[in-house]
């Protein structure tokens, strides 16, 4: 089943609940899935929330959840940049949190599509802001999962789904100040614009599936393949009336 169809059933808006009552019932729910790489922005992303944090500008015990899926363990970059995280997110925790509440809750592991779908209901601001991308199903998911036309996405401008889902935040995620304006934005966001971009969203997704990207992106291959044909024709025609 789609994400859609699957954030609609009991038992995941139940847990999705129960998630929230864990969280210890916060003033803002922030929420990021990425597989733990370079490319994905978890290390500028914490750095903006937590500024917001120390600042105050997300209102009282905002968390960030940071799901990180593990990626190329044996590769000692990747080691690293778990180990970066890890002392980022415990910098944050330690500097903010108190007995019963942590800014930063970080998952490193994969979930079933079951659980995902709760966090997307749960999560009241959705993070996707790669350094570099491609589509991104993320954004879509969420989109997808929210049929309560509520949530904010913040997209970083080098996803491919920035070109469609334009009713995002769109952010470049090396710009640690904008990020951190967009969350602030996400917070003060009225339910009824909220509602009017999600549902915008929404009907793009519907719409414009995973196969018709797909035809889409086999369509613009074809394309080029042409467009290299003319223009490999154009200069053996070009040499020839050189020579002739």
């Amino acid at each position: 089943k789609g994400l859609a169809d699957i954030a609609r059933r009991d038992d995941v808006r139940k847990r999705s609940a129960q998630l929230w009552e864990a969280l210890g019932e916060p003033g803002l729910v922030l929420l990021g899935v990425d597989r733990l790489d370079y490319t994905k922005g978890i290390l500028h992303r914490l750095r903006a929330y937590g500024e917001l944090v120390a600042a105050g500008r997300l209102g009282p015990r905002p968390v960030l959840i940071q799901v990180a899926s593990p990626s190329r363990e044996r590769v000692e970059a990747y080691q690293t940049l778990r180990d970066e995280v890890e002392v980022m997110v415990g910098r944050i925790n330690g500097e903010h949190g108190e007995v019963g509440y942590s800014p930063v809750h970080y998952l490193h592991q994969s979930y079933p599509r079951e659980e995902m779908a709760a966090l997307y209901l749960a999560a009241e601001v959705m993070l996707v802001t790669p350094l570099r991308d491609g589509m991104n199903l993320v954004a879509k998911e969420f989109v997808a999962a929210r049929d309560d036309e509520q949530g904010v996405l913040i997209l970083s401008q080098f996803t491919g789904a920035a070109r469609e889902l334009s009713e995002s935040l769109i952010v470049n995620p090396y710009d640690i100040e904008q990020s951190a304006a967009a969350m602030h934005l996400a917070l003060t966001m009225s339910p009824e614009e909220q509602r009017a971009r999600m549902r915008s969203m929404r009907t793009l997704v519907q719409e414009f599936n995973v196969f018709r990207w797909a035809g889409r992106m086999l369509l613009d291959a074809a394309r080029m393949r042409h467009r290299r044909r003319v223009q490999s024709r154009a200069r053996a025609a070009r040499r020839r009336a050189g020579t002739g």
